[in-house]
Parts: C-alpha cells; sequence; structure tokens
C-alpha cells in the first residue's frame, strides 16, 4: 500500500520531532560530568588547563530540555525542563592565558546560556501541542548560538572590558524577567471528584431490629464549583437477617442495601483539611434475599431525606504543564471519611435510621490557566 504524499509528510512531520528531541537528550546527558549554571559562577577547575590550544579558551555550553518532575513540598510539577549547562571536558584555557578578564568572559557566555534557558522554560511552560516543544528548543538553541557569536565579536573575545559591563548588565535585567520555579498560575472553579472506598452500615429502629450491620463498597462521584459540591454517592452493603420480619423473612437469611444518595455540601478547607458538611436525598433499595429466585425473597424501594459529613485530608498534587488534549490539569489525591444518615420507611412498621460510615481515597480534576 503506498502513502499519499501528504500522508508521508503529515508522518514524518510527527516523527522527526521525537527523533531530534531524544537525539538532544543523549547529547546533554549521556554524561555525568555535566556543570550546571545553577551551581554558582565558573573557576578555572571547571576547565582542562592546556598547553597547546588553537585559541586563549572555550566554553562548551549546552542549552537542552526534556520532560521531567519537580517536586515543591507536597506538590508535583510534571513540565519540560530546560537546562543550561557546560562540558568541562570539552571546555579548557591556555594555561599562559590564566586571566581573570578571559574567565569574566566565559561566564558572560554561560550566563547567555542559562538566559536563554530561562526563555525557553518560559515558552515550554505555554505551548500548546507537546510536539511542538523541539521547535522552540531549535529556535533558542540557533538564538543562543547567534547571540553568543555577536558577542564574541563585539568584545573582541574578552579584550573590550567596557561591552562586556553593557552585556553583563543587558543580560542581568533580562534575567529578572524570567524567575525561576514553575509559572504562576490559577485553577478552574469546577472541580470533578471520583472516590472509591469501603463502607459500614448500621441499621437502627425497628429496621435495626431485623437487620445486622454489615459492610461493601461505595463509589462516588461530584462536581465542585468554588466550594459548592455536589456528590452522587452510590454504596452497597451486605447484611443479614437477625430475626424474622414476617412471614417473608426467614432468620439467618442475607440482606442488603444499595444506595444511591444524591448530597449538596458547602466545602471549608484550612491548608491540607477539608470538611464538608452535606444535605439530600437518598432512593434506598433493600432485598432479603441475593438470589432473586427464591420464593421468599423480596425488595423494598424508598426515597428518604439525608445528612451527611465529610472530611478530606489532601496527600499530595501534581500539576501537569504539559497540555494533554490542549488542557493543562491539577490533580490531587486524597484520603477521608464520609459519615451519612437517612431515615427511610419501606413499611408502616420497617423503618428506622441508616448509619453509614465510609472509608475512601478521592482524586480531584481542575483545569490549570497559565496568564497571558
Amino acid at each position: 500500500m503506498r502513502l499519499s504524499d501528504n500522508s508521508g509528510l503529515r508522518l514524518i512531520k510527527h516523527i522527526i520531532p521525537f527523533i531530534l528531541v531524544a537525539l538532544a537528550r543523549i547529547n546533554a546527558y549521556a554524561q555525568e560530568d555535566l556543570r550546571l549554571w545553577s551551581q554558582g559562577p565558573l573557576s578555572w577547575k571547571d576547565f582542562s588547563l592546556r598547553d597547546s590550544t588553537p585559541t586563549v579558551s572555550r566554553l562548551a555550553y549546552i542549552l537542552n530540555m526534556r520532560q521531567g518532575r519537580q517536586r515543591y513540598g507536597d506538590t508535583i510539577a510534571l513540565r519540560y525542563l530546560a537546562h543550561a549547562a557546560m562540558d568541562p571536558q570539552r571546555s579548557y584555557f591556555n594555561r599562559r592565558f590564566l586571566k581573570e578578564e578571559y574567565l569574566r568572559y566565559n561566564q558572560i557566555i554561560f550566563d547567555l546560556t542559562e538566559l536563554y534557558r530561562r526563555k525557553l522554560q518560559y515558552a515550554l511552560d505555554r505551548l500548546d501541542k507537546p510536539y511542538e516543544a523541539w521547535t522552540l528548543w531549535y529556535r533558542y538553541k540557533n538564538e543562543l548560538d547567534d547571540q553568543v557569536t555577536k558577542f564574541k565579536e563585539e568584545s573582541w573575545f574578552g579584550q573590550r572590558p567596557e561591552v562586556m559591563d553593557e552585556w553583563e548588565i543587558r543580560i542581568r535585567n533580562q534575567m529578572e524577567q524570567y524567575p525561576g520555579g514553575p509559572p504562576a498560575y490559577t485553577l478552574d472553579r469546577w472541580t470533578f471528584t471520583e472516590r472509591l472506598g469501603i463502607t459500614y452500615l448500621w441499621p437502627a429502629g425497628t429496621l435495626g431490629r431485623y437487620l445486622k450491620p454489615g459492610g461493601g463498597v461505595e463509589v462516588d462521584l461530584g462536581l465542585s464549583y468554588g466550594n459548592y459540591q455536589f456528590m452522587m454517592l452510590a454504596s452497597a452493603t451486605g447484611n443479614r437477617v437477625r430475626a424474622a420480619y414476617d412471614t417473608t423473612w426467614t432468620e439467618a437469611k442475607h440482606a442488603g442495601f444499595v444506595a444511591i444518595e444524591l448530597m449538596a455540601g458547602y466545602k471549608q478547607t484550612s491548608g491540607k483539611h477539608t470538611l464538608t458538611p452535606m444535605a439530600g436525598l437518598g432512593y434506598w433499595y433493600l432485598s432479603a434475599n441475593k438470589d432473586q429466585s427464591d420464593e421468599n425473597a423480596f425488595s423494598y424501594q424508598r426515597w428518604s431525606p439525608g445528612l451527611g459529613l465529610a472530611y478530606v485530608y489532601r496527600h499530595r498534587s501534581f500539576l501537569r504543564f504539559i497540555p494533554q488534549y490542549k488542557d493543562r490539569q491539577y490533580t490531587d489525591w486524597s484520603f477521608g471519611l464520609q459519615f451519612t444518615v437517612s431515615k427511610p420507611a419501606f413499611t408502616p412498621d420497617l423503618k428506622g435510621y441508616l448509619f453509614r460510615l465510609g472509608l475512601f481515597w478521592e482524586m480531584n480534576f481542575r483545569s490549570l490557566h497559565l496568564p497571558e
């Protein structure tokens, strides 16, 4: 099967970026002795000293990028990371020219590398499509090479101190426009919540007279706007019959509850802790036997008002600056406890309170926005 010219071009367009980025990463990180700009000013020990060299000195600077994670306390940022480094093995000084002005000359080149690292990082954090990262790297790498060449020519390779003064001031002023660390961001007011956990149900009143407590599972979904939260709490528990209710009940038979509770609440957050009082309406389904073919099986369904209280402890947060489907995302992982109480009346003499306590793992998803 032959690909059309357009199809082939599209395929090449998507493959080449990954090849270029892979080659760039191999070139920059195959060596373990790279010297980062963040390690401080250059010194003589960062260069190999040679007796015979084609030039007074050479700084083998590197501007590169990779996909990685950065940790800030309990928050992990997933982003493209730009790096400014120099290779001491390929950087040298002629022993006859160990003068401070030449060391300063190489430091300015290294500072230029850091400036373009910051510019590249700023652009990487704001790109719209992940496969555009290689284009940005190639662009800023070429701009850096052009600026280094321009500086060398204007300074006469370190022979004009007044020109180096101008370049130092210019670089320092531009660096202040691109501070380090993760970019400033805002979070969308809408939050989508998923919960998965275990739960335990205590019947009380006449329900408790006939049914024993039992455990089960719960799966919850929620949507929040700001501090206002709407949750759908779905749970299923297995209980046993404590005593016969009427002729359709047989002692020691299994029983079970299935509930869908629709709750609205207001979140109150302090640091890593969130407390949410809730109120709403629940649909309760009670079945006496798991085997519905049993002639003694029966079931009741009732709507019932309910109250609840949820406590959530935020364990870890993730900031995804690399866009996914054109969207940057904030995610957090949390653990929590949830207590609800309802009062369904299945029949006039089969009613009472249902107390439910759940332990759950929670994930929250929000869109992350960067300022223009």
